[in-house]
C-alpha cells in the first residue's frame, strides 16, 4: 500500500507529466549539447531546458494542482527523462527513488504498484485495468466540461462529451446519431481541429461567430467553413479543447466520455445503445 507521501508525490509528477511531451516537442531543436542542470534528456543525447516546458505544463493546470507540482519540483524531484518509444516518463524523486509516469499523466508505476492518478486508486489486476483503463471522470482530472465545451446540443439531464473535427467524416455520423436522442442527453460538444488548416479555420469561425445557433446548425450540416471571416478574436475554448484532447490522451476523433465515464474512440455504430449501458450511477442504466 503506498503511503500519503508517496501518493501525493505520484500525483504531482503525473500532473506534471501532462502535456510535457508535446511542450518537449516544441522546444526541442534536436541540437546535440553537454546535459547541464535543470535540463531533461530527450534521448539519443537531446536535451532542451526544463523551465519553459515546465512552464508550459504547469499552464496546463487549475491553480490547487500547479502549486503541487511546483512544490515538489522545489523539494522532491532530482530529474525527469523521456524513456524512448514507451510513452513513459522516468522521474527520480528524493528519498523514494524512481517513478515511472504515462505522458498524459495517469497512470503511475512506483515501488512495484501501479496507480490510476486520476482517480487515485491502485491497479492490481487485469480485472483492474480493464474497468478502469476506459473510464475518464473530467473532474478527477481538473478539467470543467464548462470550459472545453464550444456547443451544447440536448435537453437531457446526462451529460455527453464528445471530441470533434467539424472535417470528420466519423465525427458527423456521430453529429447525425445525436438528433434521434435530443430528449434524453446534453451532448458536450468539444471542438478539437487536428485534422489540417481547414479544421482549424472552421473552428475559429464557429467559436467567434456572435450566432452560436447558426454556428452549431453549419457544425450539423458540414457548412461552418462558410461561416464568415470575423476581426480579431481569440479563440480560447478552441484552445482550451485542445488542451484538454492532449491531457487526455486523444489522439484521434471522435471520442466519447459516456454519463458513467466509460470511453469510447471512433464512431459507435449504435449511440443510442452504447449510452443506455453507460448511463450516470443511479440513473437506471440498463445492464
Amino acid at each position: 500500500m503506498l503511503g500519503t507521501r508517496a501518493l501525493s508525490n505520484v500525483l504531482a509528477v503525473a500532473l506534471l507529466s501532462t502535456g510535457l511531451v508535446g511542450a518537449v516537442n516544441v522546444q526541442a531543436q534536436g541540437k546535440d549539447k553537454k546535459q547541464t542542470q535543470g535540463s531533461i534528456e530527450m534521448g539519443a543525447g537531446k536535451q532542451v531546458s526544463v523551465q519553459p516546458i515546465v512552464e508550459g505544463a504547469l499552464s496546463t493546470l487549475n491553480n490547487d494542482d500547479a502549486t503541487k507540482v511546483r512544490k515538489l519540483l522545489e523539494n522532491n524531484i532530482r530529474s525527469m527523462r523521456a524513456i524512448p518509444g514507451t510513452g513513459m516518463m522516468a522521474t527520480e524523486v528524493e528519498g523514494q527513488g524512481m517513478i515511472y509516469v504515462s505522458t498524459n499523466g495517469r497512470f503511475a508505476i512506483v515501488g512495484g504498484v501501479m496507480v490510476d492518478t486520476w482517480n487515485m486508486v491502485a491497479i492490481t489486476s487485469a480485472k483492474d485495468l480493464d474497468e478502469i483503463a476506459n473510464r475518464i471522470q473530467l473532474k478527477a482530472v481538473g478539467l470543467s466540461a464548462d470550459d472545453i465545451t464550444m456547443f451544447n446540443f440536448g435537453k437531457g439531464k446526462e451529460d455527453v462529451v464528445i471530441f470533434i473535427d467539424p472535417n470528420c467524416p466519423y465525427c458527423h455520423q456521430m453529429l447525425d446519431q445525436m438528433k434521434p436522442l435530443y430528449d434524453q442527453y446534453r451532448f458536450r460538444i468539444v471542438i478539437m481541429p487536428i485534422l489540417g488548416e481547414s479544421s482549424v479555420i472552421q473552428a475559429r469561425k464557429m467559436e467567434c461567430t456572435e450566432n452560436k445557433a447558426e454556428a452549431l446548425k453549419a457544425l450539423f450540416e458540414h457548412t461552418a467553413g462558410s461561416l464568415p471571416h470575423l476581426g480579431d478574436c481569440s479563440p480560447k475554448v478552441t484552445q482550451r479543447g485542445l488542451v484538454a484532447g492532449r491531457r487526455l490522451g486523444i489522439k484521434s476523433v471522435p471520442f466519447t466520455i459516456a454519463p458513467n465515464g466509460q470511453t469510447k474512440l471512433g464512431a459507435i455504430t449504435d449511440l443510442g445503445g452504447w449510452l443506455s449501458v453507460n448511463r450516470a450511477e443511479g440513473s437506471g442504466a440498463r445492464k
